[in-house]
């Protein structure tokens, strides 16, 4: 299990909130920030990482040159096109990114541990299939039923069936990862359900690390 017990860094506990594309984990995310609790979105991190003057954006257009936007940004459309059909380069990515994305959390959230927040989060689609070993407190994953998912997306409007299905494709099923997952949030019910489900997840977790 890659994920360390209890591991507190600039006083704060940190927890993983994951689930597939279209399970709507940036919705429950939105639910647990409303609560007080700190939520960083890792795909913010990494457009942050990958746009003109990214801290990353050099090194990757050195590894995928025909990704580059300019001299100076990387297309993340290009990048997505080549790294969700080509195993061996999405891999590559990651291990550069991750890490990057990591370490740009922990600086993200200083400021509010210097505030004196306990609790935070990082929220991101593929923590699992990671090969980085994020040191987190614990997992928490947001489900929904496939058909539930494609709706989503469908309505979303922004990736056609194919991109879809890769993106699908790259990340690993719900059964599996609840063999790894500490609180279990299922989103396919209305948003009350979930939130409900959010409300007493933010209570276990409170209770974890002694502040009930």
């Amino acid at each position: 299990m890659k994920f360390a017990a209890w591991i507190e860094t600039q006083n704060m506990f940190h927890y993983g909130l994951t689930g597939g594309i279209g399970t709507g984990k940036s919705t429950v995310g939105r639910m647990f920030a409303d609560l007080g609790v700190v939520v960083v979105d890792a795909d913010r991190l990494a457009r942050e990482l990958l746009d003109d003057g990214g801290h990353l954006a050099a090194e990757i257009i050195d590894m995928f040159p025909d990704c580059a936007k300019n001299r100076r940004a990387v297309s993340r459309e290009k990048l997505a096109e080549l790294v969700f059909t080509n195993p061996e380069a999405r891999r590559r990515l990651e291990d550069l990114l991750h890490p990057a994305i990591w370490n740009a959390y922990l600086e993200k959230v200083q400021a509010y541990a210097k505030a004196g927040s306990s609790l935070a989060m990082i929220e991101a689609a593929v923590l699992l299939e990671s090969r980085t070993p994020f040191p987190l407190c614990g997992l928490i994953l947001v489900t929904a039923p496939k058909m539930v998912r494609l709706k989503r997306l469908s309505q979303r409007g922004d990736l056609v069936s194919d991109q879809i299905e890769a993106r699908m494709a790259v990340q690993m099923p719900d059964y599996e990862k609840l063999l790894f997952a500490d609180h279990l949030i299922e989103n396919h019910a209305d948003l009350d359900a979930t939130r409900l489900r959010v409300e007493q997840v933010l209570g276990t977790l409170r209770h974890e690390i002694g502040e009930v």
